[in-house]
């Protein structure tokens, strides 16, 4: 095995290499034209008895008008509209037979002849030929390049392939894949094994080391060789070019048609170029590197193939367009821009790419963006296959880039979804079907920046959510949570337990059947100066068991914001099978050694539990506060707990109970973010909210704050204590941790009962973390320790 350094060629297939030394256009004849479909159809042109026809044979002599769809006989056509039209009824069967291509020799004024095509009435439009280039249950550690592929990951960092190799399918099997582009190694170590046949055209040696990636990332073999595909295990890989045909892209793309049937993927790795200096006279040529169904004659064969519920998968292409800006030369404007009533939709999803930097995507600078993407995936730093100029060698490359290695990570992962669903639910998806789950379930791209790549596949969530194919272990963070993801952070887990003495029957204590299933003040509070005991019920709300399950805990500081920079690791435990069905299962036990229990006071603890097939969401270094935030929203098998008891009877000194926390900034960048602080408290309580004078400048109204009350350099803020308080939204500085306090009035003769305070922190709306206190009597404090004892 050799490894060689980034090579990404890029060499055009221009209108003289395909045309054999002919220059083509694209004539498309008025729907109400009738003429034979026939190559050489200018024969027929004297039914017409105009002069502008005579006039155009006679000024450009030679000119031939050949079948543009000429990769299928007429009648083969005609019956793939037909079953297209039976399958969907949406789809809307378009004149095939009214495009022609026009072959026009070097020698002629290539612009006096579109203008004298143009000036014939029965022609609807006449456009050059653009010119087209390349876009930019397994055990896969048996592939040395594994640990390289990033884009495979758990997300937020990839696509999570394993979670989807975990269930039958999940690989690929029994879904066909046909790519369509210039030239491959087919001989290479790890595609050799699927037996690629080419279906059309000349396997061209200026795209080898292109194909030859392409293939590796959708479905090179699980071996010993390098690396793994997305779905290494697809029935058959077939591969058509658009080099050496006396038409091109159309022609392939109708043998590719063909040779699938409903629920197989296809891949165009084809991008449309300019137009070879035609820009002074087609304003479409100044649009570069689009995709493919940029221009109507392609987008009608696309939507041909969707309709006969193919799976199309078409690169949005390499040249920074916004694509709902696109204005065709013909037919409606704005055809990509959703909403628009110009907007057309093939049915094919379209894919751009990001960056892979630590799970924070941001849009490649060279990418298409806009409304119509569908999906996005890794276009930097591919680890894929290679090969050599002679297209024999068997190499490997580190720097596979643009949305080339984008679409192949998205059309490998169609694959695999596809396989899952027809193994599980014994039938495949159609098309729309696959497009709307893959572009719906996954990581969102840099939610700052302004342009839209769409959604990277999540596996977790596709085979959980959907199709509950595989495990889907979790913890509650409140009493009520069914395990549904994204539910923002409540921090009153009740399935973390800590208990001071170990507990002889976790389940019988804990688990079903305890009575003490929902209860939240089970093992609340640790005994600082000696060993403690914690304890995690765990739910599986998935199809099927989670077997060698891993529980990790941590401790941090009280925060209404916990990023894991202040997560202090406790240990971990293993948990031998979850069973499915939301049953509670109770995890033996995870020791807080003596000398790691900080002193007295209040803390938060965190749990993350996960299995192979539903991995343990990896924390990192969290080094943006949008790797926090999606790590917060998107996942089920991470909770945190930091409800704790305290005394409600008042300090002696302060005549209230302090509630102490930090507010937290994010850690790469200012954020503007809110404070608000819930209370349900008996009639005659108090409770203010003690702040430094500049933050509470900044959060509160003035006529709010000058009913604040100063101590030196502190405000002392009165506080609803019968409701929920929103303060204004501010900035918190990055890596600021502000020391705040609550303080609260309990009226004596409302002391026997408990009660609830809760500080939290907001982003957009949305509760990423809280700190909640229980002002409770000492009575009740004790009969609670003695229960969770017993």
């Amino acid at each position: 095995m050799k490894i060689a350094g980034a090579k990404k060629r890029l060499n055009k297939a221009t209108p003289e290499r395909i045309g054999k030394g002919r220059r083509r256009l694209i004539v498309k004849f008025h729907d109400n034209v009738t003429l034979p479909y026939v190559d050489g159809v200018q024969k027929h042109f004297d039914k017409f008895h105009t002069q502008s026809s005579k006039k155009l044979l006679k000024d450009f002599p030679g000119l031939s008008f050949n079948r543009f769809y000429g990769g299928l006989k007429p009648n083969e056509i005609k019956a793939l509209i037909q079953k297209a039209a039976k399958l969907d009824p949406t789809y809307a069967p378009h004149n095939f037979f009214s495009y022609f291509a026009v072959d026009a020799p070097l020698s002629q004024d290539f612009k006096a002849l579109i203008k004298g095509l143009r000036s014939w009435s029965a022609i609807d439009y006449v456009l050059p030929e653009p010119t087209f280039s390349t876009a930019s249950v397994l055990n896969p550690e048996n592939n040395p390049l594994y640990a390289n592929q990033g884009y495979l990951q758990p997300a937020h960092l990839g696509i999570n392939a394993p979670a989807a190799w975990n269930i039958p399918g999940g690989d690929g099997e029994g879904v066909k894949f046909a790519d369509i582009e210039g030239g491959w190694n087919l001989n290479h170590e790890d595609i050799a094994d699927h037996n690629a046949s080419l279906l059309i055209g000349e396997n061209y040696y200026g795209y080898y080391a292109h194909g030859t990636s392409v293939l590796g990332i959708v479905c090179a073999k699980n071996n010993d060789k390098g690396i793994v595909g997305v779905a290494p295990n697809v029935d058959s890989v077939m591969v058509a070019s658009i080099e050496g045909l006396d038409s091109g892209i159309e022609e392939a793309i109708l043998k590719v048609i063909q040779n699938l049937s409903f629920g197989d993927v296809m891949l165009i790795e084809i991008q449309l170029g300019d137009c070879e200096g035609y820009g002074d006279y087609y304003p479409f040529c100044s649009h570069h590197n689009m995709p493919v169904e940029a221009r109507v004659e392609y987008f009608h064969l696309i939507r041909l193939a969707t309709a006969l519920g193919i799976v199309v998968v078409e690169v949005a292409g390499d040249g920074n367009e916004w694509l709902d800006g696109y204005m065709p030369i013909s037919g409606p404007k704005f055809i990509f821009r959703k909403g628009s009533p110009d907007f057309q939709d093939s049915g094919a999803i379209m894919v751009s790419a990001s960056t892979p930097a630590g799970g924070a995507h941001f849009p490649l600078s060279s990418a298409n963006y806009g409304s119509r993407i569908d999906c996005f995936a890794w276009g930097e730093g591919v680890e894929t296959c290679s090969t050599d100029d002679s297209g024999t060698a068997s190499l490997y490359t580190s720097n596979f880039n643009g949305t080339s290695a984008a679409a192949a990570i998205i059309a490998g992962a169609a694959l695999s979804f596809q396989g899952i669903c027809k193994k599980t639910l014994g039938y495949p998806l159609s098309p729309g079907q696959i497009r709307y789950y893959l572009s719906c379930n996954g990581s969102i791209s840099f939610p700052y920046s302004p342009k839209d790549i769409g959604v990277m596949p999540d596996f977790a969530l596709l085979t959980q959510n959907l199709i509950n194919a595989g495990p889907d272990v979790y913890l509650r963070d409140y009493v009520g949570d069914t395990g549904l993801p994204g539910q923002g952070i409540y921090c009153t887990s009740p399935d973390i337990i800590v208990c001071p003495e170990e507990v002889q029957n976790p389940e019988g204590a804990f688990g079903q059947g305890s009575g003490n299933e929902d209860n939240v003040m089970c093992g609340f509070q640790a005994e600082f100066g000696q060993d403690n005991y914690i304890y995690a019920r765990l739910f599986n709300c998935g199809g099927t068991a989670a077997s060698g399950v891993t529980v990790k805990v941590y401790w941090s500081p009280p925060a209404s914001l916990i990023t894991p920079d202040q997560w202090h690791y406790i240990g971990a435990c293993q948990v031998p099978s979850v069973p499915a069905g939301n049953v509670i299962t109770v995890s033996g036990k995870i020791k807080w050694n003596n000398a790691n229990v900080p002193p007295e006071g209040h803390y938060c603890l965190i749990a993350l539990a996960g299995t192979d097939a539903d991995p343990i969401p990896a924390p990192g270094d969290f080094q943006t506060f949008d790797d926090y935030y999606n790590y917060i929203s998107a996942n089920n098998n991470v909770a945190w707990r930091n409800i704790d008891v305290v005394d409600n009877e008042p300090n002696q000194k302060l005549l209230y109970v302090p509630l102490e926390f930090l507010a937290v900034g994010a850690r790469d960048r200012d954020l503007r973010m809110r404070l608000s602080v819930e209370a349900k408290l008996p009639k005659g309580a108090r409770l203010f909210l003690e702040a430094p004078i500049g933050m509470a400048k900044r959060m509160l109204r003035p006529e709010y704050f000058m009913m604040a009350h100063r101590q030196g350099k502190l405000a002392v803020i009165p506080i609803n204590p019968f409701a929920r308080t929103d303060f204004e939204e501010i900035t918190f500085p990055a890596k600021s941790k502000t020391k705040l306090r609550l303080l609260a009035y309990i009226p004596k003769e409302s002391r026997r009962f408990a009660h609830d305070v809760s500080a939290s922190q907001l982003y957009r709306g949305k509760t990423i973390g809280r700190v909640t206190w229980r002002l409770a009597p000492r009575l009740y404090i004790k009969k609670i320790k003695n229960k969770i004892k017993a």
